[in-house]
């Protein structure tokens, strides 16, 4: 694990989140509070400050929302 995700994810977790990770589609991805699951990028991103949270899973709910709509068009 590189050192952006470990700080993105200790930065979750000492807000009280639980971070876990999962593969999705051969991806390693990390599903917080068992519900709403980021790509490492995206861990990277919180890392950095990019995101808070709250910022975070609505944005990343509006952008899934997106990309199932294009799916299945």
């Amino acid at each position: 694990m590189d050192e952006k995700i470990r700080a993105g994810r200790e930065k979750l977790e000492k807000q009280g989140h639980t971070v876990e990770r999962c593969i999705l589609r051969d991806i390693t991805c990390y599903k917080i509070d068992g519900g709403t699951t980021i790509t490492p990028k995206e861990m990277r991103e919180t890392a950095d400050g990019v995101y808070s949270y709250e910022e975070l899973e609505r944005d990343l709910l509006v952008r899934r929302r997106t990309e199932e709509e294009e799916d299945e068009q």
